[in-house]
């Protein structure tokens, strides 16, 4: 999200939405509260073969399979450690189902005027495309992710 997305959101009231913040290798993210359906307990999905290293596998949640990224991974970080804390966000891309494993839920976060800032210009080789925008929450920043822009691709790619 650029300027014009950003501006949007800042229209109207001094409160713009909530979102759910959720860590990921000790770092604060967030998504729209909108976009998320459930968090669930990590669980182990089934293997898919030949998908991509981020691509943990498939789930299924009541009778629906929902493939499970890992975002760490699909950031070049470590292989993580799944634990008692690892929790999957099923979220909406579209009209879809995706699961996303964070390593804990902080906190569902209201979003103000105020705290809402434009992501810095990088590099033009860094794709922050899929950054909606930064929030300030007391000391620390928030990257809220537009999850349609991070997530679409790999769904079009692997097709289920």
């Amino acid at each position: 999200m650029h300027n014009s997305a950003i501006e949007q959101m800042l229209k109207g009231g001094a409160e713009v939405g909530q979102c759910l913040t959720f860590l990921l290798f000790k770092h604060l993210y967030a998504v729209p509260i909108l976009t998320v359906q459930e968090i669930r307990r990590y669980s182990a999905p089934t293997p898919l073969p030949n998908a991509p290293s981020y691509v943990l596998g498939l789930i299924n949640l009541r009778g629906n399979v929902i493939p499970v990224f890992d975002l760490r991974l699909r950031f070049g970080q470590a292989a993580p450690t799944y634990d008692r804390q690892t929790v999957i966000i099923i979220a909406k891309v579209d009209e879809r189902h995706v699961g996303v494993v964070a390593d804990d839920v902080v906190k569902v976060l209201a979003m103000n005027r105020e705290a809402v800032r434009p992501p810095p210009p990088l590099a033009a080789h860094i794709d922050t495309s899929f950054v909606q925008c930064l929030l300030r929450d007391g000391d620390v920043i928030v990257t809220l992710f537009d999850v349609n822009k991070l997530l679409r691709p790999e769904l079009e790619t692997l097709d289920v």
